[in-house]
């Protein structure tokens, strides 16, 4: 959204490109959004570069893509999502112009780490003092503020300041530290854009950029216990033609079942409940555990007798939790539509 109110004039946004970090994940752009016969034009370039205008008070969607990456490797790999073309490239290798894009990125990582690591090291030692009070004498009032004083103002080449970062094995800068390997769900989008600013009559063409950090594809653990962290999907005919003179019909249905979490395994109970006007056939119930990532696909058949519109969707998925089995119900449809060719 372009809310831009810095001048009365020249408020367009031109976003240059879109610019996705990661070790695991690369990210394609969906077909048809920025449509090249017309209907969504590319801006004029500046600077020579081709970008995407966006008006003021304008809101633009776009939609992308995110995939993991099969082969196991110890690099980033950057998803370049220019507006030249509908198709994006990612780079499993960063080159000199990507390291350049994320560059204030990872600086903005490292001041938030040591900021944090900083903050907690002073409550620490505000901690460790007053157990130390505790054990002596109490302190004049201005003994306390003055103390308090002396802490802020603290040279940070103290040694316990610098304890935290002992452990880092790369800089705190660098890529490897805005990318760990051990954050196997998250991604870091880079939104590359130019402004024409200015004032008094004269402009000038100022790029920027818009940071999402570590923002979380798929949870590694499910300790929010929110939601389900199973995912359900179906395969099947949303439309039947059938004589049913000849008696009822069975139709494929395939059920499949996906742990979202990352790094945790996830046990469960799968059970169909049964219908009045239709009939599954096959595994209805069972007890499985699927791993991190993974998936088990569940081959079944319905039954339908007469012809009419059904909702398949009787799936019911039970996790046993601290406490007792916490029963998932799904609220979206499986749809089909069955016709009487005899009625026809």
């Amino acid at each position: 959204m372009n809310y831009r109110s810095d001048r009365d004039s020249k408020l367009e946004i031109y976003l240059n490109k879109i610019c996705i970090a990661s070790r695991h994940f690369k990210v394609t752009k969906l077909a048809g959004q920025v449509d090249s016969a017309g209907q969504r034009p590319l801006s004029a370039s500046i600077e020579g570069q081709s970008s995407f205008k966006i008006g003021w008070q304008e809101r633009v969607t776009l939609h992308y893509l995110v995939v993991p990456i099969q082969s196991n490797t110890d690099q980033v790999s950057f998803s370049n999502l220019t507006f030249l073309s509908e198709m994006s490239v990612p780079e499993m290798h960063a080159s000199n112009g990507d390291k350049k894009v994320v560059e204030f990125m990872c600086r903005e990582k490292a001041h938030e780490s040591f900021i944090s690591a900083l903050h907690s090291h002073r409550i620490e030692k505000e901690r460790l003092r007053a157990e130390q009070e505790q054990k002596g004498q109490p302190r004049h009032v201005a003994q306390i503020r003055r103390a308090k004083t002396s802490l802020s103002e603290q040279d940070l080449s103290d040694d316990q300041v610098s304890t935290p970062f002992k452990h880092l094995t790369v800089h705190p800068t660098s890529l490897s530290s805005l990318c760990p390997s051990d954050t196997a769900s998250s991604i870091n989008i880079i939104c590359c854009w130019t402004a024409i600013v200015g004032g008094d009559g004269q402009d000038n063409i100022t790029p920027g950029q818009h940071h999402l950090r570590d923002l979380i594809v798929r949870p590694r653990t499910n300790e929010s216990r929110k939601g389900c962290p199973l995912v359900l999907t179906a395969k099947y005919d949303s439309r039947l033609f059938h004589d049913f003179k000849s008696g009822p019909v069975e139709k494929d249905l395939i059920v499949t079942i996906r742990n979202r979490l990352s790094d945790s395994d996830v046990e469960f109970e799968f059970s169909v409940n049964p219908r009045p006007d239709f009939d599954f056939i096959g595994a209805t119930s069972f007890h499985w555990s699927l791993s991190g990532g993974d998936e088990i696909s569940v081959p079944m058949k319905v039954k339908f007798y007469s012809a009419g519109v059904y909702n398949i969707q009787s799936v019911r998925l039970a996790i046993p939790q601290a406490g007792g089995t916490v029963p998932f119900l799904f609220p979206f449809q499986w749809d089909v539509v069955v016709e009487d060719i005899a009625a026809q």
